[in-house]
Parts: structure tokens; sequence; C-alpha cells
């Protein structure tokens, strides 16, 4: 009742109040130390609000780049990071967060701000350069910061403005790497770069139908929806559903055949002015 009165003497309405609180639930799920599918949800969310609940969101989520946890300030990092334009304001706050105590802070910080716009160049040479480092290393905590890596530098290229092309290299590099979930996040990456890009991965055509022919059946059917999004397949149920089998032969005709029609005219592919809709 409190509440209420309080709105009412602010002149908000009952709706407003509730989006407020809505937001602010939203923001909580996208900083907290919640499950990753809870943020995976949350994020989602994000994505699907309006420019208006955007702008609304910076703010809340500003907070968390201050908590003690250092995982709940990379994780309001990593969301601002999302909110692209409506974030700009931010950035005088996330550079404090360049000489964190945390390592893994100090990297989502990183790139956040080039994913905004500031020293993109640098955030993808300093990924793809953490990459490198750890490649050929086989302990668990080195595959779980390649992953990592290979993340970052998918979030960072899948933002509007220039994307360096040794960064997509290095994403359809890492579609070869021999640990499933770093291939799982390339190829997630290189699908959401091809959604609004799709010239910037034309360059990679063979390296994802290599992934559809060689890779794992997960790896093999996110990158046959790559080639769709950007109109070098059709959508054929039968073709998709060979590219998630568990025949990996079948899997291996398919990316041949696909490299054949594809690859094999006189001319480079394109992407053709009407694509599938993302």
């Amino acid at each position: 009742m409190r509440s209420l009165a309080a709105a009412a003497l602010l002149g908000l309405s009952a709706s407003m109040l509730a989006e407020a609180s809505s937001l602010q639930d939203l923001a909580d799920r996208l900083v907290g130390r919640s499950r990753s599918h809870v943020r995976g949800r949350a994020i989602t969310e994000l994505w699907k609000l309006d420019a208006t609940d955007k702008a609304a969101l910076v703010p809340l989520l500003l907070p968390g780049l201050q908590r003690k946890d250092a995982y709940e300030r990379m994780n309001a990092a990593y969301a601002l990071g999302w909110l692209d334009d409506h974030a700009w304001p931010a950035r005088e706050h996330l550079k404090p967060l360049l000489v964190d105590p945390s390592e893994m802070v100090r990297h989502q910080a990183r790139a956040t701000l080039g994913r905004l716009g500031e020293d993109r160049a640098g955030a993808v040479a300093a990924e793809i350069a953490e990459y490198r480092r750890l490649r050929g290393n086989e302990r668990i905590e080195a595959q779980g910061a390649r992953r990592s890596a290979i993340g970052r530098l998918g979030y960072v290229l899948a933002a509007p403005g220039e994307r360096p092309p040794q960064g997509v290299a290095t994403l359809a590099e890492a579609l070869a790497d021999p640990y499933e979930y770093i291939r799982h996040e390339a190829v997630q990456s290189l699908f959401r770069v091809a959604r609004m890009a799709c010239p910037d991965v034309v360059p990679v055509t063979a390296s994802l139908l290599g992934a559809i022919a060689r890779a794992d059946r997960n790896t093999a059917y996110v990158a046959f929806r790559v080639l769709e999004v950007m109109g070098l397949v059709s959508a054929r149920p039968s073709d998709a559903n060979t590219a998630s089998s568990h025949d990996a032969d079948a899997r291996r005709a398919l990316g041949e055949r696909l490299a054949r029609d594809i690859l094999g005219g006189p001319q480079p592919p394109t992407c053709p002015e009407k694509r599938p809709p993302a």
C-alpha cells in the first residue's frame, strides 16, 4: 500500500511502477551469481527490450560494477555491453575495471569497452593473443580460458561497427579446436556476426563447410545455419536434419556436396541481396 501511495504522490501509474520493478528484477538477475541458464534467459530478455527500456536498464546495472564479488562485477560489465549505444554513458564507469584486481573482470571490461567502440581493434587483438597463447594446452583451466577468449572475441565482433577481419578468421580457426565447447562458442559467435554482416563472414565460408563435414553434430548444425542465414544454402529440411545427424559419414557427405556447390563455381561466394530472415 505504501509503495502504491508513494507512486501516486510521484505521479507514477501502477503500470509504470510495475515496469520499473520488472527492470530492476532483470538487472538483479543479470548481475547476480545465479546459474548460467538463469543469466542466459535474462540476456535473452535484455535483447528483446525496446530502446526506452534498454536506456532505463543502464543505471540499474551500474551499481553492479562496484560489487565486492568479482563475478558480479564481470556480469554487470557483460550485460552493459549488450545494450550497445544505450550503454555509451557507462564507458567511464567501465574504465576503472581495466585495472581491477580480478583478471576475469579486467578481460570483460576490455571486451565490453571494445564492443562499445573503445579501441575495438585492441580488444580483438588481445582476445586473439589469449586464445593462441593457450592453444595446445590441454589442462582443464586452459581449455576454459580458451573458451572464454573465443566467447569474448565473438561478443566484441557481434556489435555494430567495424570488425577486424583477423577476429572473424580466428573464430573460424576455432571451429577446428579439439575441445567441443570451444567449437560451439566459435560457431555461435559466427552465427551472430553473420546475422549482422554477412560479407564479413564470407571469407571463412570454407571453414564453415569444413565444420559441417568434420566437426561434431552440434557444431555442424549451427555451421549449416550460419550458411543458411548468409543465403548460401537453401533451407531444405533434409539438409538441416543431416547436418545435425549422429551419422558422421552423412554429415561429411553433406559438407562435401555443399562445398562443391558453393565453392566449385568460377566466382567466389557472395551474399545475395535477399537472404532468409535472421
